[in-house]
């Protein structure tokens, strides 16, 4: 009788009588034993891996759900979140501001909305926007998450309009230092010489019956008054805006932001903190950064006047190159603004780029489109624009000459000109935002830190609550003798509280002295073009006139 093979290779015992038959039948029962053991491996590997994948997929699931339900536990009504996005791709469906106003009727004047994962509360309510912007700013220094890609950028997020505390106290010090009414004083010549030019061009062009598009004419003006004016750069731009590379950069430095898929993605992942470096990092290489292109434009500016001390000029950027820290003791006086006049204040050079840039490109954007606006406003109404070209020939009259403390002192009525048009057409849209340092309670809800605040300038300049009819244009709203009754809080064309635009100052005085030499010396018509109207049209949060305005001069 044949040997079973199972004894001589040991793989089990049997006795060497077994008969071959059983032999074999031992040897499949064996591989079937085997076959099942490794079957029942293989399914708990596989349930193994499924759960090391599955189980933090799955508390990131949870963690995100219970993330999304601190409105609704706080009882605070809103648009219903994706786990994945939030709210923000129904917030960028279309312009953010009318989306806001979309959901404030749904959802009354307190509603809380998620920008990606970034919990905002949405208001209209002015004791509490008061609360937030002015009485507790101590709380509410830090803008919040609105872009966060910048806002994370190794540079781009030391601006002062990104930057959070307390590093934003330091460098707002030295920058509103820029607006000070002697820095303003020494600006006057440039402004002058800058005036002249656009006069110059105007009066080419008066009486002809010509139609003149003004936003073009604006935006060349403000490339001068901050190129020259503000930066001591010996070009011109009026009349030559094309040929240089530094203007479409600061034509687009705010039109990219809040746009593109790493906005998205980076605002959806701001609860994974420091795990999302990645993510900034790969957004720093590969994304389009539009202030970084007018950055190295600026800072090409910026090392000409570091590197050339005899270009030193009593100008913004000088302002800013005398706060640059080197590291050495500096002196005592910092209301000279003498190099080394910032020794507590001091900016490292980066920190002197990224503001130079953002300086720059806020200076230009706010001056055109609010000169635009008003200029359309005045043509519109020609009983308003003959009583401010009263006002202003009184006031030179009296003062002699169209200097300084004429501009900010005596021009009252072009002033409530000018809030009430940056009221119905604010160059801020959508969002003032500030961000809680430390968790608070406020009519009994409580808040925890990291809840973001923001107000949409446009939407409470058009709430009737506060402006009754409120798309009516009445710059009596703003006349000493209603002042009582003026809701100032519920105006916003520059911001609300400390943390508002800081170069209010000096946007205001060239707004006001530019439309006061143009009234001297011509009358306003609306062109056939404008049809009458303006259209705003809305990039970013910003604001810019959809066309026009276009005006035809008459002179006096």
């Amino acid at each position: 009788m044949p040997v079973c093979p199972l004894y001589e290779t040991s793989y089990l015992y049997a006795p060497q009588t077994l008969p071959m038959r059983t032999c074999m039948d031992l040897i499949i029962e064996s591989h079937r034993s085997c076959a099942s053991k490794l079957t029942e491996n293989s399914m708990l590997l596989t349930a193994a891996i499924f759960a090391i994948i599955a189980t933090p997929f799955l508390a990131v699931l949870i963690w995100r759900w219970r993330h999304f339900s601190y409105f609704k536990n706080l009882g605070i009504p809103g648009p219903k979140p994706s786990l994945i996005w939030g709210n923000i791709r129904e917030y960028h469906s279309m312009e953010t501001y009318k989306v806001l106003d979309k959901w404030f009727q749904e959802y009354g004047d307190i509603f809380g909305f998620y920008n990606g994962d970034v919990p905002f509360i949405a208001l209209k309510d002015l004791s509490f926007i008061e609360f937030v912007f002015v009485r507790n700013f101590q709380n509410f220094v830090d803008r919040g998450f609105l872009v966060i890609t910048d806002q994370k950028h190794a540079v781009l997020g030391r601006s002062v309009m990104h930057e959070s505390s307390p590093e934003w106290k330091r460098i707002r010090s030295v920058v509103a230092h820029s607006f000070s009414a002697a820095k303003l004083k020494q600006m006057m010549h440039s402004l002058e010489e800058e005036t002249d030019i656009l006069l110059r061009f105007v009066d080419k062009h008066a009486d002809t019956g010509t139609e003149v598009n003004m936003r073009s004419r604006y935006e060349e003006l403000s490339m001068d008054y901050m190129a020259r004016g503000a930066f001591g750069l010996d070009e011109r731009f009026f009349g030559n805006a094309e040929q240089h590379p530094l203007v479409d950069v600061t034509k687009n430095a705010f039109r990219g932001l809040m746009t593109g898929p790493f906005h998205i993605i980076g605002q959806s992942t701001t609860m994974f903190g420091r795990l999302t470096g990645p993510i900034h990092w790969l957004t720093s290489v590969l994304g389009q950064f539009s202030f970084e292109a007018l950055m190295r434009e600026t800072t090409k500016i910026v090392q000409l006047r570091r590197n050339n001390p005899s270009l030193r000029r009593p100008d913004m950027l000088q302002n800013l190159l005398d706060a640059e820290c080197h590291g050495q003791a500096v002196g005592q006086d910092e209301t000279t603004g003498e190099a080394g006049a910032f020794k507590h204040r001091a900016m490292t050079p980066q920190e002197v780029e990224v503001n130079a840039a953002t300086l720059f490109a806020s200076g230009y954007e706010t001056t055109s489109t609010a000169l635009s606006y008003v200029t359309f406003t005045l043509a519109k109404y020609p009983d308003v624009q003959e009583k401010v070209r009263r006002e202003i020939m009184d006031a030179v009259s009296d003062s002699g000459s169209l200097d300084y403390d004429t501009v900010t002192r005596k021009l009252k009525y072009l002033g409530q000109v000018l809030n009430e048009t940056l009221r119905i057409f604010p160059p801020s849209l959508s969002s003032i935002s500030r961000q809680a340092k430390f968790d608070f309670e406020y009519n009994g809800m409580k808040f925890k830190a990291g809840t973001c605040f923001m107000c949409s300038p446009y939407l409470l300049h058009m709430e009737a609550q506060f402006w009754p009819k409120p798309h009516k244009f009445n710059p009596d709203r703003f006349s000493p003798e209603n002042a009582t009754d003026l809701k100032k809080i519920a105006h916003a064309p520059f911001g609300i509280g400390p943390r508002n635009c800081v170069g209010k100052r000096l946007a205001v005085f060239e707004i006001k002295y530019t439309l006061a030499r143009l009234l001297q010396k011509y009358r306003l018509e609306l062109g056939a073009s404008q049809e009458g109207s303006m259209e705003m049209e809305a990039f970013c949060f910003l604001s810019a006139p959809a066309r026009g305005p276009w005006i035809v001069f008459h002179k006096l």
